[in-house]
């Protein structure tokens, strides 16, 4: 399997959005670009991510482009209302979906590729926000091995992120201080 980079097709995507709607803008972030997505789904979750691209083009189009006053669906999106607790999101129209073919098999291709790259900027993007937040206290956490193994991890990152201990495989579980773990002490 060729691998494909996924940051060059998102450039090359990104480029030939900005080309076709007049905009000149760095490329968006990938929160921003990967929202909503899901990663299941390769052909599904580049139709997302070019409808965030344009989303995120629609915002950057200048007052003197002659794009500036177009409706939504000159810009190949329609909002999808699928049940009224889902809330709604962009979607590319038909003649987007045509128009497009070529950019989304390449976003399809370099996503289908790069899923392990992309779970992992989104756990660290979360991990980033869930460190900056205000009394997120490290805790003492514990494996199931004999003796177990000890690791000092934010409470947020222990509750959230199920951290594994890569010896037996179970899940580390908080300790209170000064508290056997197992017959073990500290």
């Amino acid at each position: 399997m060729v691998p494909v980079d996924l940051l060059d097709t998102l450039h090359e995507t990104w480029q030939a959005v900005c080309c076709a709607y007049d905009v000149a803008a760095p490329l968006p972030d990938m929160a921003a670009l990967f929202e909503g997505v899901d990663l299941s789904a390769p052909s599904r979750a580049a139709e997302t991510v070019l409808a965030n691209m344009l989303t995120e083009a629609m915002e950057c189009v200048s007052r003197f482009s002659p794009w500036y006053r177009q409706p939504v669906w000159a810009f190949g999106l329609t909002l999808v209302r699928e049940a009224p607790e889902i809330p709604p999101h962009w979607s590319l129209t038909q003649r987007a979906l045509q128009d497009w073919q070529r950019p989304l098999r390449s976003l399809e291709r370099a996503i289908e590729r790069n899923i392990g790259l992309i779970l992992s900027a989104n756990v660290i993007a979360s991990l980033d926000a869930l460190s900056a937040q205000d009394e997120d206290p490290c805790v003492t956490a514990a494996c199931q091995c004999t003796p177990p193994r000890v690791i000092l991890v934010n409470r947020s990152v222990l509750e959230k992120a199920q951290v594994r201990c890569d010896s037996c495989r179970e899940l580390f579980h908080e300790v209170e201080s000064g508290l056997e773990m197992d017959g073990w002490e500290r």
